[in-house]
């Protein structure tokens, strides 16, 4: 193969993951919410499991910035236009965090960073993006579709969320490595 054909495929591969980890970005949510009300725990289930974060992880670190940043931009806009969820108002913010995790999570993947550390870094770089998104919205824009109470809340309702990537980045870590250096 030429070099021409390997580039032509390594960008298709990665449009190719990008939408399969919107496609996940929309399904995993409406899984962990239905799991949510089916058990009794309701709703909250997904705010708390943050199931929509994994793929666009997922696409950062095995495809890199770009691809990361297309999939965090695109998996919330999707995800309300065909589902509802995230709601309109949490749109914007979700975005902000979402393309900062995919971004970040490609950045550090190629990196000479500690792999756990390139995680940690990246969850609290999207979850800065998010307050930073929000701070905007309430004292520049003067939104009052959203509150400085809403920080504390979605910082707080996620540490599951971010323990279960900690759980679930050990144990795919390798295999995600191993799809990055294809795709160097």
């Amino acid at each position: 193969m030429n070099t021409k054909t390997i580039a032509k495929n390594k960008i298709t591969d990665k449009a190719l993951i990008i939408l399969i980890s919107v496609a996940f970005s929309v399904i995993l949510p409406q899984i962990f919410h239905a799991a949510g009300v089916i058990s009794g725990a309701g709703a909250v289930t997904g705010s708390m499991l943050l199931p929509m974060h994994l793929p666009v992880l997922f696409a950062g670190f095995a495809c890199g910035p770009l691809a990361g940043l297309i999939a965090g931009i695109l998996s919330p806009v999707i995800s309300f236009a065909i589902s509802g969820m995230p709601s309109a108002v949490l749109v914007p913010f979700m975005i902000a965090e979402l393309g900062t995790y995919g971004f970040v999570s490609g950045k550090l993947s190629s990196s000479k960073i500690n792999s756990f550390l390139s995680l940690i870094i990246t969850q609290f770089s999207g979850r800065i993006a998010r307050v930073a998104t929000v701070l905007i919205a309430v004292y520049i824009l003067n939104s009052n579709s959203i509150s400085v109470d809403s920080v504390k809340s979605f910082l707080i309702t996620g540490v599951p969320g971010i323990v279960l990537q900690w759980i679930l980045f050990a144990v795919f870590y390798g295999k995600i490595k191993e799809m990055r250096k294809k795709y160097e």
